[in-house]
C-alpha cells in the first residue's frame, strides 16, 4: 500500500469532521483508493457510490432531482437494501461527482442536515464544478491530492522514515548530508524523474521494475486525459486541448521553455487560446507558470498572462512522453542529455504540491530566473540547476544584486547544502521539504488577456 501524506487529513476528518469533505485532484492520482483505505482502516460504516458506473444512472438521477433530503435518504435505502443507513454512523462516499449537477449546493444541505457525513471526490472539478478559489466557509473541508511527491516515492521504495527525518534535520540545521547518503538520494531522485508520482506507474515499477511497463501506465493515463478533453469540453476546443497538451514536452526541451502560441496553430493569438491553457490547469493535467513584470512582490498584480511556461502535472508522465531513451539517459547520467526542462518540471510539480502559485522572471537586461514564489509574505527566487555547474547563475545573481529587498535566494541542484551570502544551495531532492503554503490555490482564474500584455 502506497503511503500518502494527505491520509493524515482524511483520517482526522473521519475521526471528528462535521463538514462535507471534498477530495479532488487529476484523474489517476489515487483519490478513490486513498479514501477507501482511510475509511477501511478507521473501521467506518460507509456506502460508496461511483457516478461513472452506468449501473448507477438511476442513483445519479436521484441525486440530481430529489425533492428533499428525507426523500433522498428514503429512496437510497431502496437502491441499497443490503446496506442499512444508520444516522450518525453511516458515511456516504460519493465518487466521480463531476457527473452531478450543482453538487456543491447539495453539499451544503448535507452538512447542515448532519444525519449523515459525506465525502465527495472527483476529477476535473475545477472544470465541471467551478470550485471557487476559497472553499465556502462553514460546510466544506477540502483536500487536493497530487501525484506522489519525492517523500512519498522515497517511502514507497522501502526507505525508512527515520532516514527522511535525518534529511529534515540537515535541512533545518543547514548542514550537509553525508556524501554516501547524498549520492544514494540523487540516484533515487533520478529514478523519480523516470517513474514519477502516478500510483499506477509507481506500482508498475515496484511489481516489475520494467521501464516499458511504466511507460505503458503513463500512456494509458494520457489516453484517459485526452478522452476527458472530448467528454467535458466543447467540440471546437477539443483538438486545441490535445495539441497544447502534446506540445508540453517539446517546449520544455527548448532552452527558453516558453510556450509559443503560434506553434499550436498558425496565426493563433493568446487571447483566443488562453482559456484552453486554463482548462488544462483546472483539470489538473498541466501546471502554468506565469511571467511577472516586478519580482519584488506581491507577484500576482504584475503577472503578464501572455508570457508563460506550461509543465506536465507529473514528471514521470513527461519523461515517458519524451521516450524511453530519455529515461535511460537520465539514469545513466549521460552528460550530453539536456535535463533542464525535466528538472524544472519536477520543481513546478513539487512547488505546486506545496500549494505555491508558480511565477518566473525574465527581462532583457537581467535574464531569466526559473521560479519566484511568495513564502511567509516575502518573495523567494528559486533557481534549478541540472548540471555540475550549479554555482553559475548570472541572472540569479543580478536579481539579488538589483533587488536588495529580496533577503534570500535558493539554488536547487546536484549539490549539497552550503550558503554563500544570500544564496542557499540545496540538493534537488530537498525541494519537497519546502514548507507548505498556508493558502493553497486550486483553481486558476480566467483573466482578461489583452494583446498588449
Amino acid at each position: 500500500m502506497l503511503y500518502r501524506d494527505k491520509s493524515t487529513q482524511i483520517k482526522k476528518w473521519i475521526q471528528s469532521g462535521q463538514n462535507v469533505l471534498l477530495v479532488d485532484g487529476a484523474r489517476q492520482v489515487g483519490k478513490t483508493y486513498l479514501i477507501e483505505q482511510c475509511l477501511q482502516s478507521g473501521g467506518c460504516d460507509y456506502l460508496e457510490i461511483n457516478f461513472l458506473d452506468r449501473k448507477k444512472a438511476p442513483v445519479r438521477d436521484l441525486f440530481n432531482h430529489f425533492s428533499s433530503l428525507d426523500d433522498l435518504y428514503f429512496q437510497l435505502s431502496g437502491f441499497f437494501p443490503k446496506h442499512r443507513l444508520i444516522p450518525g454512523k453511516t458515511i456516504f462516499f460519493l465518487d466521480e461527482i463531476q457527473e452531478l449537477d450543482d453538487v456543491l449546493t447539495t453539499a451544503k444541505f448535507f452538512a447542515l442536515d448532519k444525519r449523515y457525513r459525506f465525502i465527495l471526490s472527483g476529477s476535473l472539478l475545477g472544470v465541471s464544478l467551478k470550485v471557487p478559489e476559497s472553499a465556502p466557509v462553514g460546510y466544506l473541508d477540502y483536500v487536493h491530492l497530487y501525484p506522489l511527491d519525492f517523500h512519498e516515492f522515497f517511502l514507497a521504495l522501502g526507505y525508512p522514515e527515520e532516514l527522511f527525518s535525518f534529511l529534515e534535520t540537515c535541512y533545518r540545521e543547514k548542514k550537509p548530508v553525508p556524501e554516501p547518503t547524498h549520492s544514494q538520494l540523487l540516484h533515487v531522485f533520478d529514478l523519480y524523474l523516470t517513474v514519477g508520482g502516478m500510483p499506477q506507474a509507481v506500482n508498475a515499477y515496484l511489481e516489475t521494475n520494467d521501464m516499458v511497463d511504466i511507460a505503458q501506465a503513463h500512456k494509458v493515463i494520457r489516453s484517459l486525459y485526452k478522452l476527458d478533453f472530448t467528454r467535458y469540453e466543447k467540440t471546437d476546443r477539443r483538438l486545441v486541448l490535445t495539441e497544447i497538451y502534446d506540445l508540453i514536452p517539446s517546449f520544455l526541451s527548448r532552452s527558453a521553455g516558453r510556450f509559443i502560441v503560434t506553434d499550436v496553430a498558425k496565426g493563433a493569438r493568446i487571447d483566443r487560446l488562453h482559456n484552453s491553457f486554463v482548462w488544462l490547469a483546472n483539470a489538473g493535467v498541466a501546471l502554468p507558470c506565469y511571467n511577472v513584470a516586478d519580482p519584488r512582490g506581491p507577484l500576482k498584480p504584475s503577472v503578464r498572462h501572455s508570457l508563460f511556461k506550461l509543465y506536465d502535472a507529473d514528471v514521470g508522465m513527461l519523461t515517458s512522453a519524451m521516450g524511453l531513451e530519455s529515461k535511460t539517459k537520465i539514469l545513466s547520467l549521460d552528460p550530453t542529455f539536456n535535463r533542464g526542462g525535466i528538472y524544472e518540471n519536477y520543481a513546478a510539480m513539487a512547488l505546486k504540491g506545496k500549494g505555491y502559485d508558480l511565477y518566473y522572471y525574465d527581462s532583457k537586461g537581467l535574464g531569466e530566473v526559473d521560479f519566484l514564489i511568495e513564502k511567509g509574505g516575502a518573495v523567494l527566487p528559486i533557481e534549478i540547476k541540472s548540471g555540475p555547474l550549479f554555482d553559475k547563475h548570472a541572472a540569479f545573481n543580478r536579481l539579488l544584486s538589483d533587488y536588495p529587498s529580496i533577503k534570500e535566494g535558493r539554488v536547487y541542484g546536484r549539490c549539497n547544502i552550503q550558503r554563500e551570502g544570500r544564496i542557499l544551495y540545496l540538493p534537488i531532492y530537498m525541494l519537497c521539504l519546502l514548507g507548505q503554503q498556508a493558502y493553497e490555490s486550486r483553481i486558476v482564474p480566467i483573466p482578461k488577456v489583452s494583446l498588449g500584455d
